[in-house]
């Protein structure tokens, strides 16, 4: 099955972004007691979401557990998601299974953010002079 470029290209981005959200982001609440989400404010104007609706209270967003309702051996839901905005605008927005076998692409946009994702260190100061 071939995959649309599109989704290659998001999935690039979601690979070289990920490790730099999760060493670098900040853990944020959003609406309802349990939806955290990680942030990383990677430039001046851009910001990558990762969400996880599915975060065990007690282990944070780092574990997240399915859902309560969701019988054995059936598919858990699109658990993780990752957004990037671009001067308030949303320019990305992928979900994935926790297992990587199923993926949803809701948006992708073209502009000069994919390139500065592609580039991404874990090592970059965020938030700090260069």
């Amino acid at each position: 099955m071939r995959v649309p470029a599109a989704m290659q290209r998001a999935v690039a981005i979601r690979d070289r972004v990920l490790p730099v959200i999760l060493a670098r982001g900040e853990l944020v609440k959003l609406a309802g007691p349990e939806a955290r989400a990680v942030e990383l404010a990677a430039g001046p104007g851009l910001t990558f979401r990762l969400r996880t609706p599915y975060a065990s209270r007690h282990h944070g967003w780092r574990l997240p557990v399915p859902p309560p309702w969701l019988r054995p051996g059936q598919p858990a839901p699109l658990s993780w998601s990752l957004e990037a905005e671009a001067a308030g605008r949303l320019m990305l927005s992928l979900a994935w299974a926790a297992d990587d076998a199923a993926r949803r692409l809701e948006a992708l946009l073209p502009g000069p953010w994919q390139a500065e994702a592609l580039t991404l260190e874990i090592s970059q100061g965020w938030g700090s002079a260069p």
